[in-house]
């Protein structure tokens, strides 16, 4: 590769020193999806219509 001529190879560590923050993310990630399926099963929220796992709401047939 020409274009890459002027790049050296270092050996840099970066998995050493990212691992917390990577680990971090999917806990992270996996606790708000946790919260935020508990959420949509809680009472308040099912009678949102915005709530797909909510009850179903009439249509109204008029055109808005």
């Amino acid at each position: 590769m020409v274009f890459l001529s002027g790049l050296r190879k270092f050996n840099v560590p970066i998995m050493k020193t990212a691992w917390p923050f990577a680990v971090g993310g999917v806990l992270t990630y996996m606790l708000f999806a946790k919260i935020q399926t508990t959420m949509l099963k809680e009472e308040p929220y099912l009678s949102d219509p915005r709530n797909p796992n909510g009850t179903p709401h009439k249509k109204d047939s008029a055109p808005h």
